[in-house]
């Protein structure tokens, strides 16, 4: 299947598809049946672009992803964009407005004890918060995709700053009823979290400083 038959599937121009919508669940599920079985990745999910190019699954800017019995749209921008966050202290406290994608303003501050007003959670918090809201994103796309009801989904996640490598707990709680077959794929799917894999896959920092719009390159030298 290539892309024009995706693209002819969903309308042209495409950018993004909602599973839970029967008229898209209808049309998701014919497209599981003629996909090739090479486009299931290792059974998991085809996160990297490239591979769903090669498998035909690209949606205008939107990339579909395969998962075990299915193929979820994903809402998720394009990774390869790149992401931005730009932080300024509110009048010289430690609190700070920090700017997300130019789309949101989420606060961090500090507790008191070390001079905060605990107008919202430190920096150093966000890192938990973001893996457990992301894990739970994960799972609720699947079963909204799949007409799963998880009303009492809860994803809680224990970070321990202080070892070398950190260590981090996740506890995915989902409810009574659910098949051993449907535990074990959301198991799976919970595993495809991009944060986790991100936190997983390491990182490279290039960190600038920037003087009064000159680039300061150390020992008294600006450029």
């Amino acid at each position: 299947m290539g892309y024009n038959q995706v693209q002819a599937a969903f309308g042209p121009g495409a950018t993004e598809q909602d599973p839970s919508n029967p008229a898209v669940g209808r049309t998701i599920d014919r497209l599981r049946t003629e996909l090739p079985a090479a486009s299931l990745i290792g059974g998991a999910v085809a996160e990297n672009h490239d591979l769903q190019r090669d498998a035909g699954l690209y949606i205008s800017g939107a990339p579909v992803w395969v998962c075990p019995d299915g193929v979820v749209v994903s809402r998720i921008e394009d990774e390869h964009m790149g992401m931005t966050a730009t932080a300024r202290p509110v009048e010289g406290t430690l609190r700070h407005e920090v700017d997300v994608n130019g789309r949101h303003i989420i606060v961090t501050d500090e507790p008191s004890r070390l001079g905060g007003t605990d107008a919202g959670p430190a920096p150093h918090e966000l890192m938990p918060a973001m893996l457990a809201a992301c894990v739970s994103t994960m799972i609720t796309m699947y079963a909204n995709a799949r007409g799963l009801e998880l009303d009492d989904l809860r994803v809680d996640v224990v970070y321990d700053p202080e070892p070398t490598p950190r260590l981090v707990e996740v506890v995915v709680h989902l409810p009574a009823g659910l098949s051993h077959d449907q535990v074990e794929r959301l198991r799976r799917i919970a595993n495809t979290c991009p944060v986790k894999r991100a936190l997983e896959a390491g990182f490279t920092f290039d960190q600038k400083i920037v003087v009064d719009g000159v680039r300061y390159a150390g020992a008294g030298v600006r450029r």
